[in-house]
């Protein structure tokens, strides 16, 4: 175990006791998390069980889906909080060290992951996922695909995920300095670079798009929402609002349109669609693999946002995400680029 550069930092792996809802704070859901100390990866804490609270934007905590977690903490005053959306779920391997299994969101070169044998088989069920989602999320050789199941074949021991963390995250919450002895190129954060606020020109052009938009979903007028689109669109409606996962595909206009239709009417997306209530935003990403970067400023690809909040209650359980609806502009012009939801 190491000392934090920042002593009230402890991250350790634990063991799920009970993670208790305590209700909304805010715009976030509140709980209160009860874990057993089975190791001690950074920092100081001398008893076996530790209480922290826990924020989350989007409701139950994921990590509360996992019995054995690597989780970040910090102390202020006399209370833990935990280090918000940290966590990594974690596995005994055959020589008795923690990892955690590759993760298609990891973009970190900077210590690969190694080839591993854990003790016993670590797999997730991908019987529900389409073939090209399985690739992205489950890639080779990274796992193996038996079954209708996604095999871990190669992770990061815990200590190389906090030598990660410090170099990223970690850093920029104040709490590690960077060493120089190591490079970290974290593709995925640098590929966006700071983006200046809407402007409100910007802001009134793209709300009154996003009226002709919603009145074309509205009327049912596809030769209109095909003109105003990009010829495939990321589809988080594609797939119902029945779940509180959305797979966020790219799928043919023509299904996003299709599905619009079908899946919309009725449901409480739909619902707070029609509240009008939402805010905008602008995203600049460089993105020399999007055929679209570069149609406005050269090398970027900029992302005018309309943002819908919205929630679902299942097993007593507060989920509460966003439906943001992306568009660029094309010769002056804007274009839908498609509709996520997370």
């Amino acid at each position: 175990m190491e000392n934090s550069d920042a002593s009230e930092l402890f991250v350790f792996v634990g063991e799920k006791i009970e993670v208790k809802s305590l209700g909304m704070e805010g715009m976030d859901a509140k709980f209160l998390a009860r874990y057993k100390v089975l190791d001690k990866v950074c920092g100081n804490y001398s008893k076996d069980t530790l209480e922290f609270i826990v924020y989350d934007h989007y409701g139950e905590p994921a990590f509360s889906n996992y019995q054995t977690v690597m989780l970040f903490v910090s102390k202020y005053e006399d209370t833990f909080y935990h280090e918000k959306y940290q966590y990594f779920d974690v596995y005994k391997t055959q020589n008795g060290k923690w990892a955690s299994s590759h993760s298609w969101t990891d973009s970190n070169k900077a210590i690969p992951p190694y080839s591993l044998k854990f003790k016993t088989e670590v797999s997730f069920d991908v019987s529900k996922l389409k073939k090209q989602r399985v690739k992205e999320i489950f890639p080779a050789p990274y796992y193996t695909i038996e079954n209708k199941k996604a095999i871990a074949k190669y992770g990061h021991y815990v200590e190389d995920i906090l030598e990660l963390k410090k170099r990223g995250v970690l850093h920029y919450r104040g709490l590690f300095g960077v060493k120089e002895d190591i490079e970290v190129i974290d593709t995925e954060l640098a590929s966006f670079i700071e983006s200046p606020k809407i402007s409100a020109s910007q802001n009134k052009a793209l709300r009154q798009y996003w009226k002709q938009f919603l009145a074309a979903i509205i009327s049912k007028n596809t030769s209109a929402l095909k003109s105003m689109s990009i010829d495939s669109v990321v589809c988080s409606v594609c797939e119902g609002f029945s779940e509180t996962y959305f797979y966020n595909d790219k799928e043919p206009v023509d299904s996003f349109i299709s599905s619009s239709y079908r899946n919309f009417p009725g449901s409480k997306a739909w619902n707070v669609l029609m509240s009008n209530k939402f805010t905008t935003d602008l995203e600049h990403k460089v993105d020399s693999s999007d055929k679209y970067c570069g149609t406005e400023q050269k090398n970027k690809i900029i992302y005018y946002n309309i943002i819908f909040q919205d929630s679902n209650q299942t097993d007593n359980m507060l989920h509460i995400f966003n439906h943001t609806f992306t568009f660029i502009k094309i010769r002056d012009s804007f274009k839908f680029y498609g509709m996520k939801t997370f």
